[in-house]
């Protein structure tokens, strides 16, 4: 049987961009599953320090230009927050000014009985109290309070207590997202979301149950690509190391006492074969389209000489 080399040629020539296609969603797959936060469901109340001043307003909203401290998160730092009572959520920023980066954290659905919305400023983190919520559609009578703290570190606190004699479980789901602050024309501002970074449903007990969700932010160390931004990803309680050797930032999930920044944990060995799998594959298509172009051109020279 023989062998159409011009046809093999041609099927090679489409077969390694689409190799590097595939590994390439495969790669971005991996990028993609590393969480913003995770979330854990406890009865623990962490101190957000000593007191500090109370801002509060029986409006929509509640502008505070400065909360106290520096929040530094992803590579990205937030000083003044925007509160809301109707939609029951609130954006962070820098400043809230054109262009900037912000992330807004929301109740989705959730509506809002009590006039008054009150924040307290502590040493270590603000606190956002939302009270006499309705997230259950189907049970009107289930109210919720929410006291939302947000602490220098990230972390989001939310305590939640039922409040109504009702025995119903329902949902709430808490949303974050990224995005920009933009400014209109006539200088009114407004929030532009770009990316739903974190989204997840709970069940909440409405019969004077008491129940707090700690969503935690987490390092996202595949994602970087230099070794500044993988350097600066780095949190106190997560490192992200850059391995010169692969050109990639990894995540040090396993501790290691070791001081020798060469060695790499099992799960960083595990995305280091990946690559290496690849880079193989890539090589070995090359190589084989290589020598049949040239027993092709080899061919056609001897049939026309």
């Amino acid at each position: 049987m023989s062998i159409d080399l011009r046809q093999m040629s041609f099927l090679l020539y489409w077969l390694i961009p689409s190799m590097m296609y595939f590994n390439m969603l495969f790669l971005d797959a991996s990028v993609a599953q590393e969480p913003y936060y995770t979330e854990l469901e406890t009865t623990r109340i962490h101190d957000p320090g000593l007191y500090r001043f109370t801002n509060s307003t029986n409006g929509n909203s509640l502008f505070i230009p400065d909360i106290g401290f520096m929040l530094k998160i992803h590579q990205k730092d937030f000083s003044s927050l925007t509160a809301f009572k109707n939609e029951v959520f609130f954006l962070m920023a820098n400043a809230f000014e054109h262009n900037n980066q912000m992330r807004s954290f929301e109740i989705v659905g959730a509506n809002m009985d009590e006039r008054e919305l009150v924040v307290h400023t502590f040493k270590n983190a603000l606190v956002i109290n939302w009270n006499g919520l309705q997230t259950c559609s189907s049970h009107s009578v289930v109210h919720l309070n929410i006291e939302t703290h947000v602490f220098n570190s990230g972390v989001i606190e939310c305590h939640i207590t039922g409040i109504s004699s009702a025995i119903a479980k329902c949902p709430m789901t808490i949303k974050i997202t990224e995005g920009i602050f933009n400014v209109n024309e006539d200088g009114n501002g407004y929030f532009v979301p770009k990316e739903v970074i974190y989204m997840k449903e709970f069940t909440i007990c409405g019969q004077y149950n008491e129940v707090s969700i700690i969503l935690s932010p987490q390092p996202r160390c595949l994602a970087q690509t230099a070794e500044n931004a993988c350097n600066a990803e780095s949190t106190p309680n997560a490192n992200c190391t850059w391995y010169r050797k692969y050109e990639k930032c990894f995540p040090d999930t396993l501790s290691c006492s070791c001081s020798d920044q060469t060695k790499i944990t099992q799960p960083q060995e595990a995305e280091s074969n990946k690559l290496d799998y690849i880079v193989v594959i890539l090589l070995a298509c090359v190589l084989v389209e290589t020598l049949l172009l040239g027993m092709f051109v080899w061919k056609y020279y001897m049939t026309n000489h």
